[in-house]
Formats: structure tokens, C-alpha cells, sequence
């Protein structure tokens, strides 16, 4: 795992601290030099997130969630009886 812009910054770097596509031309380089699989970012208090595919592609959170809500549900298999019903179809 690495890190991109990992020092305190009251200023963000001078845009604004939302981790929408055209601002992570970093993280970007950051996958492509480490061969990263996938990489994700924050806003400044982490309650926004973005991610970034190894082809660089951004992938906006609400097309992340479900994915991630479903590979959690299959690692849990049999533990989450009530939120496994939910993805099932009507």
C-alpha cells in the first residue's frame, strides 16, 4: 500500500478536498508506478470517497457501494441472513 498526499494540508493544495475525477491525476501516477490494482481517495474528513482503477479509470461511489456491499455479504455468507434477503430479487 502507498500514499499520495499523506502531510496535513489546511488548504487541500489549493482546490477543493473532494475527491472527484479531474483531481486525481496523482493518484493515478501513484497506481501506474506501483502497478497497483486499484486505488482509492478522501475527502478531508473521509466521509466521501473516490476510486480509481489500474486503467485509471474513476469509478464514482455510487457504482462502488453495492459492489463493495456485495463482496462484503459473501465474505459473511450465513452471518448476515437479514442483509443477504435484501439483494435478493422480489
Amino acid at each position: 500500500m502507498a500514499t499520495v498526499h499523506d502531510t496535513r494540508d489546511v488548504l487541500f493544495g489549493g482546490h477543493a478536498p473532494e475527491p472527484d475525477d479531474h483531481l486525481l491525476e496523482d493518484l493515478r501516477l501513484e497506481i501506474r508506478e506501483t502497478a497497483s490494482a486499484i486505488g482509492m481517495a478522501t475527502d478531508g474528513d473521509a466521509d466521501t470517497f473516490g476510486i480509481v482503477g489500474e486503467d485509471g479509470k474513476f469509478v464514482h461511489p455510487t457504482a462502488s457501494s453495492p459492489c463493495s456491499l456485495i463482496i462484503w455479504l459473501k465474505r459473511a455468507a450465513g452471518k448476515m441472513a437479514l442483509e443477504r434477503r435484501l439483494l435478493l430479487p422480489i
